[in-house]
C-alpha cells in the first residue's frame, strides 16, 4: 500500500479550496455581456437568413468516405432549416465553400487522413478603404486520420460537426438578433 504524507494531501485540499473560492468570487467581478463573450467571428453570423453552398470536389482518394456533393448538400440543408437558413442561388447572399482534400499516404495504405474546411464570405465594409470586399468571415474545419474501415463513419461525424457547429453559432448570433 502506497502511502502520501499529510502534507501532500494539505497542500492539495487547499489548492483545490482557494481555486473554488477564487472561482466563485471571481464571477462578479468580471462583466459578462452576450456580446462580449461572443467573438466577432460568430457575430458576424447574425441576420443571416440565406447562404449559397459552393462545395468543391471530393478528392479521387476520399471516395473511401462515401460522402457524396450530393448527400453533402443534403445534411447541411437539413440541419440549416433548423435555424431559418435556407441555401439559396442570390449572387448576393453570403458564400460557404466546403473543401474536402485529403488521400491516402502510400507507405501506410491502411490509412487515410482528410480534411474539411468551411469558410463563410461575405461582404465587409473597411471604412479605412472606403469601400466594401468578400472576406471570410466564420472559418472552421474537421481532421481526420482514421483506418480505411472506419474512415466513412468519422468522416460523417466530422461534416456533421462542421455543420452543428455553424448551426449552432448562427443561432447564438440571431438570439440578439431576433429581440
Amino acid at each position: 500500500m502506497c502511502k502520501i504524507p499529510w502534507t501532500t494531501v494539505s497542500v492539495l485540499l487547499v489548492g483545490v479550496g482557494l481555486g473554488a473560492a477564487v472561482t466563485a468570487v471571481g464571477g462578479p467581478f468580471v462583466p459578462r455581456t452576450a456580446e462580449m463573450r461572443m467573438p466577432d467571428e460568430a457575430r458576424s453570423l447574425e441576420g443571416i437568413r440565406s447562404i449559397r453552398l459552393e462545395i468543391g470536389e471530393v478528392a479521387p482518394d476520399l471516395d473511401i468516405l462515401g460522402l457524396e456533393e450530393s448527400e453533402i448538400r443534403g445534411m447541411w440543408r437539413a440541419q440549416l432549416e433548423k435555424v431559418d437558413v435556407e441555401i439559396t442561388e442570390d449572387r448576393k447572399a453570403p458564400l460557404m465553400t466546403l473543401i474536402v482534400s485529403g488521400g491516402v499516404e502510400p507507405d501506410a495504405p491502411e490509412i487515410i487522413g482528410f480534411v474539411f474546411l468551411s469558410e463563410l464570405e461575405q461582404e465587409v465594409q473597411f471604412p479605412r478603404l472606403n469601400r466594401s470586399l468578400e472576406v471570410p468571415t466564420y472559418t472552421k474545419f474537421f481532421l481526420g486520420i482514421e483506418t480505411r474501415g472506419r474512415a466513412a463513419d468519422l468522416a460523417k461525424e466530422g461534416m456533421n460537426q462542421l455543420i452543428q457547429d455553424f448551426c449552432q453559432t448562427s443561432r447564438i448570433a440571431n438570439r440578439k438578433h431576433s429581440k
